[in-house]
């Protein structure tokens, strides 16, 4: 008699968890975006605040690219065009994580330089109209 283990490793493509979309913001260190200051002086220099859109994308890019000038290339989610706002306190559902398990996002926009944002994405249906795309991993409130 053969007997047969299966494990699985690695990120999940679905968490299937709900929540609640919020406005929200990221904050910047723009020592780690332009020196090669240690760890400790990119924790103390002064941020930046960027607060971001309240919208969903309906396609995602994952790419790999440079963050900061001396660091190496990362998973980034990647968006692009203005997207689809949404309302503050709509009810989703996390239908899917990048499978890049990205920690950074770019967000492009014709006719505006890119910009490089320190968070992640995940793709959402709103509960109410069905509409389904990406948004700012902090922009979802997650239920217990």
């Amino acid at each position: 008699m053969v007997s047969v283990l299966v494990l699985a490793c690695g990120n999940s493509s679905s968490e299937n968890s709900t929540g609640v979309l919020q406005e929200s913001y990221v904050e910047i260190s723009s020592a780690l975006l332009y020196t090669k200051e240690s760890r400790s002086d990119v924790k103390n220099s002064p941020k930046i605040r960027k607060d971001l859109p309240p919208k969903i994308w309906v396609e995602m890019e994952e790419r790999r690219l440079n963050y900061a000038i001396h660091l190496g290339k990362e998973p980034f989610c990647v968006v692009r065009g203005e997207g689809i706002p949404f309302e503050s306190g709509a009810k989703v559902e996390i239908i899917q994580l990048p499978t890049n398990n990205c920690m950074k996002s770019m967000l492009m926009v014709e006719g505006q330089a890119a910009s490089k944002l320190p968070l992640g994405m995940v793709k959402v249906r709103i509960t109410d109209s069905g509409q389904e795309g990406w948004t700012w991993d902090n922009s979802v409130i997650r239920d217990e």
